[in-house]
């Protein structure tokens, strides 16, 4: 212990002299001193040896290669990878036995499994060609000092006219024109746009008849018993061991913790890519080995992420919650991949798709074999600008607004017809319809969004 010394003399009374002196103990610091005690050091990392690197890695890629081969069987097994029916075999038989017997909403949101204003075009071609609406077009346009300016390049104003009575309309067809008719028996785009506007709601003329149109699908594709009802229990079972892995290994290994952020948010970016591109290859039925491969890729990548955490010699907590993690991406995505459908309902949708590949080809002929009456199925199909395409290289010089009868090629096609606001304006009456959705926050227009048909189902 330090001793200071300290002399003054004749100090007067109530007076005192201050010493100020560094006291140390010469063993440390007296145990009756309080200080805060040190935070416990993080546990050191303990890397994983390479023996059991390699061993975890070899589960992944044979795990992937099991999943993927029961993926592969099953979708075999439904007959998915059958070929479509080439276009030289469709003729007007083919059409009337695959295609003609379904109404062409149906179609169009049968072959994509997808509700959206290409079926709105449809159903309200359908009405007009059952002479249950009259139809015609406008160029868009606007006043300016007395002169009428026309915007080409602006979605055409599409007219609708009632020709029977609301109540002699049924089901969707009933809720469609409930929505559109607003105010009497003839409205137009702008007049539906201003109407929802000015009541600050929205719009959707595809959701009107979405829920009615899925069940169609369902009743025409699902299967009668879901073969894949469990199939999300050992997705569920892996997520959440390796939810509960990485967040113990983020508490005991904090030094890791840049590294298994990093990997986690990398991993879940590509899962979402990869789910997204699973639901479109089950809900397509066209190019399905490239759509395959687009998301088995993404697949194999996330295997690749994984091998990152093997290569920079990662604690085995961070490897086993990584581990169950990418297990459980990879076999979800394959799950979701899988098709919901029955081996009926798969081959109508082949007979759908060869359909529309049929009039695609047919379109890029001078002299197609295609009928102004089979408008509504392509406006079903999407095809509308096809038919424009058409007629921009073979069709008669009629301007595409007329709204009189137009003269039908020597094809007996005319791109549309007259009936639909003049030849040419297939294209532009579809534009049109989609035109009509309104947003209750925005007073822009834009097409009505196609949700997921029927038949999605379940399963992880």
């Amino acid at each position: 212990m330090t001793v200071a010394f300290l002399t003054r003399d004749n100090i007067p009374p109530g007076k005192g002299v201050l010493l100020q002196a560094r006291l140390t103990h010469s063993e440390g610091n007296p145990a009756a001193i309080n200080r805060p005690p040190k935070p416990p050091a993080p546990i050191p990392v303990r890397h994983t040896p390479s023996f059991g690197r390699l061993l975890i890695f070899s589960t992944v890629l044979l795990f992937f290669l099991w999943r993927f081969a029961v993926f592969f069987g099953y979708e075999k097994k439904a007959n998915r990878f059958h070929p479509l029916v080439p276009s030289e075999d469709v003729d007007r038989q083919w059409l009337d036995q695959h295609l003609f017997h379904l109404l062409p909403e149906v179609v169009g949101a049968t072959w994509d499994k997808k509700t959206s204003g290409y079926e709105v075009a449809a159903v309200l071609a359908r009405l007009v060609l059952e002479g249950k609406l009259e139809s015609w077009l406008e160029p868009k346009k606007f006043s300016l000092f007395q002169y009428d300016l026309f915007l080409p390049w602006l979605p055409p104003v599409l007219h609708l006219r009632l020709l029977q009575p609301r109540e002699q309309f049924n089901g969707y067809e009933q809720t469609l024109i409930e929505g559109l008719f607003i105010n009497g028996n003839v409205t137009d785009t702008d007049t539906i746009k201003k109407y929802y506007q000015g009541k600050n709601s929205s719009f959707d003329p595809a959701g009107k008849i979405r829920e009615p149109l899925d069940k169609k699908v369902s009743d025409l594709t699902a299967a009668l018993k879901n073969p894949l009802e469990l199939i999300w229990v050992p997705t569920l079972v892996l997520g959440v061991c390796g939810f509960f892995l990485l967040l113990f290994n983020a508490v005991l290994h904090q030094d890791e913790f840049g590294l298994q952020m990093t990997y986690v948010v990398v991993a879940f970016f590509l899962y979402i890519i990869g789910l997204i591109r699973a639901i479109g290859y089950r809900d397509s039925s066209t190019r399905l080995p490239g759509r395959m491969l687009s998301f088995v890729g993404i697949v194999i990548l996330i295997g690749t992420g994984y091998a990152s955490l093997l290569y920079a010699d990662a604690s085995l907590l961070l490897l086993l919650g990584g581990f169950c993690l990418v297990l459980a991406m990879m076999n979800n995505i394959l799950n979701i991949a899988k098709s919901r459908d029955s081996i009926e309902g798969i081959r109508l949708r082949q007979h759908l798709a060869s359909a529309r590949e049929y009039f695609k080809a047919e379109l890029q002929k001078e002299k197609p074999q295609v009928e102004d009456a089979w408008f509504p199925y392509l406006l079903g199909f999407g095809l509308g600008k096809h038919m424009d395409t058409w007629f921009g290289k073979y069709g008669s010089s009629t301007h595409a607004f007329s709204t009189g009868n137009t003269p039908h090629s020597s094809s007996g096609f005319s791109g549309g017809g007259g009936i639909f606001g003049g030849a040419g304006a297939s294209g532009s009456w579809a534009t049109a319809v989609n035109s009509m959705a309104t947003s209750a926050s925005s007073s822009s227009s834009g097409g009505s969004s196609g949700g997921s048909g029927g038949g999605g189902g379940g399963g992880w």
